[in-house]
């Protein structure tokens, strides 16, 4: 995935979620989350199938993203044989991990929490993001960091994206 004028690319490692739910019950197992920049271009993790209402990933995803994207979805989906169901969702907004204070390659790490399909919370999901520096900009050039710094800011708060 090349970064281009329209197009970035946009790194993000599902970390985790707590508190998994499905009608009031902890969620077992067989979780995984998709990461959708827009309708047609998402990433999914593999199934957590020991975690239960506690699952976890560490796993990085990279997606393309068009500068003119607001928000990503983050859904977090619970799988049987039979069924596929999203048990949670997120509205990441664009400007928590990138804008005018934030430099190019700076990693975020986010929390946010989770909705379920009626809109009740269902739980927090954890995810560290940034946008990958295009390499002509990693190799040496002043002002542009090779190795991108953290960031410890952490939301609990839905998206109000349109």
């Amino acid at each position: 995935m090349k970064a281009t004028s329209s197009f970035q690319t946009l790194e993000i490692t599902v970390l985790s979620c707590e508190d998994l739910r499905i009608n009031g019950r902890s969620v077992k197992k067989n979780t995984c989350v998709v990461v959708r920049t827009d309708p047609l271009n998402f990433r999914e993790t593999t199934t957590d199938t020991e975690g239960g209402s506690y699952p976890s990933w560490d796993q990085k995803l990279a997606l393309d993203m068009s500068i003119r994207e607001t928000c990503i979805t983050l859904e977090v989906h619970c799988r049987t044989l039979s069924v596929d169901r999203i048990i949670g969702s997120a509205r990441m907004p664009v400007n928590d991990f990138m804008g005018g204070y934030f430099p190019q390659g700076y990693l975020s790490f986010l929390s946010y929490r989770l909705k379920d399909p009626k809109g009740l919370d269902n739980g927090i999901i954890n995810v560290s993001v940034r946008l990958r520096v295009p390499e002509y900009l990693s190799r040496g050039k002043v002002g542009h960091p090779a190795a991108p710094k953290t960031n410890d800011r952490h939301h609990n708060l839905g998206c109000h994206c349109r």
